[in-house]
């Protein structure tokens, strides 16, 4: 529209009211819609800070009014769940134990515990009261050792010496591995002598680990 005849509408609207009919209709047809210019306006509010005065404004408007709900059937809902409690609760079998830490009876649901808390149970297994606790700390120091620097340059060493051959078959494929003759766990001494070791692939390597398969060096 141009300006010249914006201005005659603007002046042939002015002094005129509406009906109490007519601002109900109006009313009711806007009812539960949403204004097509809304994320305009939301991002034209974005960042504003309002002042004293409209916070007064604001709040004094607001004052009285209920609390608004979706609907009596969710605010009703809402209030009885309140006041419920969960439909299985204590409705499951509980068992009687003693605890074997501290001696206090407890009840529970779980069949078979032993400890009536995590404290309890810390207590009974841990440091040297537990069941995997190894009192020789030098087996353990041993067992760090394999696969560390020292374990990679003998394997590394006893390949170098045998070529890179396998000591069955010389074209066997796949990964080559260093096996130890004296076991590792029997012979903590001979672990890293190069006399004690040889060349496997790691078909060969599992033949002679677990199906029986025979090492002779003479041969």
């Amino acid at each position: 529209m141009s300006d010249e005849l914006k201005l005659k509408l603007s002046l042939a609207k002015k002094g005129k009211t509406f009906s109490d009919e007519h601002r109900a209709n109006l009313s009711k047809s806007h009812k539960g819609k949403m204004p097509s210019n809304i994320e305009t306006f939301k991002m034209s509010r974005k960042g504003y800070k309002m002042t004293a005065e409209e916070k007064i404004k604001h709040s004094q408007c607001l004052k009285g009014k209920p609390q608004v709900y979706k609907s009596a059937d969710s605010r009703e809902m809402s209030l009885k769940n309140l006041c419920t409690t969960s439909w299985n609760k204590g409705k499951g079998v509980m068992y009687r134990y003693t605890c074997t830490q501290c001696k206090q009876p407890f009840e529970t649901s779980q069949r078979g515990r032993k400890y009536c808390s995590l404290k309890c149970s810390h207590q009974t297994n841990s440091g040297d009261v537990h069941y995997r606790w190894v009192h020789n700390r030098f087996l353990l120091k041993l067992q760090a050792e394999r696969g560390g620097t020292r374990h990679k340059q003998w394997s590394l060493a006893v390949k170098a010496r045998d070529k890179r051959i396998c000591f069955f078959l010389d074209g066997c494929e796949g990964r080559l591995e260093s096996h130890h003759l004296k076991s590792w766990k029997e012979y903590p001494l001979s672990r890293y002598d190069l006399d004690n070791g040889i060349t496997l692939c790691h078909k060969h390597h599992m033949e002679v680990e677990h199906h029986g398969l025979k090492v002779n060096k003479l041969s």
